[in-house]
This record gives structure tokens, sequence and C-alpha cells, in this order.
């Protein structure tokens, strides 16, 4: 194919981008009509390790096999109609035996199911011990559909690993374009997954966002370090009407509401929910804000990338909540 480069498809630009982003180069392919945008785009590529299978049944055991003696993830890509069901066998056996092998299935608009249109099938239902996850990936049309499509894509190549990994599946949607003009690909969005085990990437210099939400259960030793934060601060500020249990409510409203709500039932527990402690507690709850959730959500939907002064207007104006809080509550009690 002299001249020619990768589809304008552009759900399979993206597909392309992230599998090479995510390391996968092995092949089997199963050439047929409706996937030879996503073959036709491969060959092209130097990187990829291309395997040929006219049989699906043999590919889908062959790619076991690699992903066996290799410990990498195999992509496997057949045309539409009834070839995937020929994937059924190896796929089950790649589900027990926990090998990720990525089955991506091209089709056809699938709003043409039932409508007695040749090489259209329906693949929206897959038996539990064939896959681990199964994604459709419409054509991509607008910023919108890219978006969904790069996430989609990225959750089904890290779900090849995941719990001990197996099989995934791709439904790949094609508009049959015969355009293979696209010299480069786009530099789609890569997704990561960190866990507790793995090495966390190394932060850079400049301002940092910290997001934080549900958590584990504190152990002990974490309990006893947040209580003797709040004893320390609390110290000082028990004697302006703001007893140090309801210290870390405010702290953390800053980032999380439903973090601070957790702690705010704990104190409704320990110190009851008419208590000085507790109104308190409510009180800050509802007269401050999530700023640095807000501020991060909303900016970054707008593009906007300087704060100015914002998080510091914004940290001023939870302080006179904070404030405000107690001279109320401290009114209210006194009548």
């Amino acid at each position: 194919m002299d001249g020619k480069y990768y589809s304008n498809e552009r759900s399979i630009q993206i597909l392309i981008s992230l599998l090479k982003q995510h390391g996968i180069k092995k092949c089997v392919l199963s050439p047929g009509a409706t996937n030879i945008t996503f073959v036709a785009s491969l060959q092209q590529d130097s990187y990829f390790e291309l395997y040929s299978s006219v049989d699906e049944r043999s590919a889908a055991y062959i790619a076991c096999g690699l992903a066996a003696e290799s410990g990498e993830p195999v992509v496997l890509s057949c045309t539409g109609a009834t070839a995937s069901r020929n994937y059924l066998p190896g796929l089950t056996e790649a589900y027990y035996r926990k090998l990720p092998v990525l089955a991506v299935t091209s089709t056809q608009d699938i709003t043409r199911i039932g409508h007695h249109i040749a090489q259209v099938i329906d693949r929206r239902q897959m038996q539990n011990d064939v896959a681990l996850l199964s994604e459709y990936i419409p054509a991509t049309c607008n910023d919108r559909d890219e978006w969904s499509n790069t996430v989609k894509i990225n959750r089904a190549l890290l779900e090849l690993h995941h719990r001990g990994g197996g099989p995934v599946h791709l439904n790949l949607e094609t508009t049959y374009s015969c355009d293979y003009s696209v010299r480069e690909l786009p530099k789609a969005h890569m997704i990561k997954r960190i866990c507790a085990s793995d090495e966390y990437p190394e932060l850079f210099e400049g301002r940092i966002a910290v997001f934080i939400g549900s958590h584990q259960k504190f152990t002990e030793a974490e309990t006893v370090a947040l209580d003797a934060f709040c004893g320390i601060v609390g110290r000082g500020t028990r004697y302006i009407g703001f007893p140090a249990q309801v210290v870390p409510v405010a702290v953390i409203k800053i980032f999380s509401s439903s973090a601070a709500t957790g702690l705010m039932l704990d104190i409704f527990r320990s110190c009851g929910v008419d208590s000085y402690e507790g109104l308190l507690a409510a009180l800050i709850l509802s007269s401050t804000e999530t700023l640095m959730y807000t501020i991060s959500i909303y900016y970054m939907s707008v593009k906007v990338t300087g704060t100015r002064w914002t998080v510091a207007g914004a940290l001023f104006a939870m302080a006179a909540g904070i404030v405000g809080s107690v001279l109320v509550l401290g009114f209210v009690t006194k009548m």
C-alpha cells in the first residue's frame, strides 16, 4: 500500500495512538471488508508486530499463546458478521487463564441491527466468562465523541491487567473510509491507573492541586495522629468558641464535602446532634464551600490557567463563614 498512511477515521487513530502509548504492539489480524481501515492503518506503522490468520478461531488461540509466552497484551482484529463468534472459545480460555487479549471487532452503525442488513450482528452483550469488559466505540464526529471514545479505550486497555487481568472487547464502528492520507497520529490522551503498590509519578515544581475524596478506613496510628493535630490546634481555638473536634471539619471541607460530612456525623455520634460541637459543625458545613474542588473543576472546564487572587479570596470568604458560624452560634446559645 505504497503512498498510503493512516485512515482518516478518527476512532481508529485514537485506538492506534493509545495502543502505542500503552506499549501494546503484538496484533493477530484476520482481514476483511469491515476491519480493513484498522488493519491497513496498522500495516503502515512499523511499531507493531503483525500476524495474519484467515481463521478467527485459530487467531484467538494464537493470541492466547503469544500472550502466555510473552506476558504482553495481544490485539485481535476481525471483520463484521459472524466472524467474531469464532473468537469465543479462545477468549474463554484467555478469561480463565487471565491472559491479556484485546479483541477488536469491527462493526457498522449499531442502529442498523435488526434490519436484515448484511454483515450486521448484535455484539452489545457478552458472556460473563468471555471478556472482563466490553465497550462500544462509535464513529468519532466531534470533540465530545473523541473524549468519550478516548476514555472508553483507555478503560479497556487498563482492564487487560486489572485485578489479575484477562480478555477485553472493543466493538469498533467503521465508516468504510477509503482515505488513508493521515501521515501523523493524534496524541490521544493516555490515562494511567496508579495503585497503592505502584511507583508514584514525580511531582513537578509549581502549584499542586490535591483532591481528597473517599479513603480507606484510618488505621489506629492515623487516627491518633489526626486527633493529636486537632488537639494542638484546638488548644488555641477553643478560647474563641472553636473546639478541637470541629477543626478537621473546617479543614477537610476545603477539599471534600462528603469527607467533611462524614466527620460531622462522627461528631454527632460522639457529642450529640444538639451539642455545641454538633451545631457548629453543621453551621460550618452549610456556610462554607469545597473551594479547591470547585475552583479546579470550573476553571479547567473553561480552560482558565491563571487563578490570580481567586484562591486567596475564596479562603478569606471561607474564613468569614467559619467566624460567622462561631459568632451566630455563640449568640444563639446565650439567648
